[in-house]
């Protein structure tokens, strides 16, 4: 079985003209993921992954690295990997181990990032039971590993391609 240690983060930036209405294109976002694989029997190496986003917010941003970080690894690599998530996130921690998340769906109820709640219980759907496991981490503390998520995920907030994020 292999192992994935990830370090999530998103940042965003939400831009609202005279009347507090929000100007979408200049709302703009990024999600940062940093990873270490040590996949059985062979060589540990890393990867990064990033994105930037208009019309988003840090929530969404920060929901958005997770499901990176999840659908980064391939669909029939999944059952054989167990994946540990940091986040700096409290409302993603919370959401995931405290249940939030699967009963906000389970009852159908309105929240906001449902769409990104149902990815990404879609995604860990294709995981062992027990193979996912998210813990935070306090940010900007000198964690190697979440500082450079954080450095991904602002690039991609202040970089030149972003994508809309369509349900924000």
């Amino acid at each position: 079985m292999q192992l994935v240690i990830g370090y999530t983060d998103g940042s965003a930036i939400v831009k609202k003209d005279k009347n507090k209405v929000r100007i979408p294109k200049l709302c703009k976002g990024g999600c940062g993921v940093y990873a270490k694989v040590k996949p059985r029997g062979a060589k540990e190496y890393e990867y990064e992954l990033s994105q930037g986003f208009y019309n988003t917010k840090v929530g969404r941003m920060e929901i958005m690295a997770v499901i990176f970080l999840l659908e980064s690894i391939p669909e029939d690599q999944r059952p054989y990997t167990k994946v540990r998530i940091f986040s700096d996130s409290m409302y993603v921690v919370n959401s995931i181990t405290k249940g939030w998340a699967r009963t906000w769906i389970h009852l159908d109820l309105d929240r906001a990032n449902m769409d990104l709640w149902r990815v990404y219980m879609e995604i860990a759907s294709t995981y062992m039971h027990g193979n996912i496991a998210i813990s935070w981490v306090k940010g900007h503390s000198g964690v190697a590993g979440n500082e450079r998520a954080d450095v991904l995920a602002y690039g991609a907030y202040k970089g030149k391609h972003h994508v809309m994020d369509e349900e924000c």
